[in-house]
């Protein structure tokens, strides 16, 4: 899975928002995972994480993003043992 991720100034979130779903929408795309992440200069990270790496490449260019780590596998490769342990499981 990949993740794209936006950039943008809290004033501009609601608008960015709408032109996401349209895109989505008109592209016949559904998303696998969405999230947003707000910090104190009034940036807000809009994170959308898909199953196809051909399609986050495709909303990355239509919105300006750039490539975010998936928390899920990051937290995989960080602790390969716990991974295997709960396979065998």
């Amino acid at each position: 899975m990949r993740v794209a991720e936006v950039r943008v100034v809290r004033a501009g979130f609601a608008d960015v928002l709408g032109a996401m779903r349209e895109w989505l929408d008109r592209n016949d795309r559904p998303l696998a995972h969405f999230e947003t992440e707000a910090n104190d200069v009034g940036l807000i990270t809009i994170k959308v994480r898909f199953d196809s790496d051909d399609l986050a490449e495709l909303f990355r260019q239509a919105f300006g993003g750039t490539f975010g780590v998936d928390r899920r596998t990051a937290a995989r490769q960080e602790n390969p043992r716990r991974s295997r342990d709960q396979a065998s499981r």
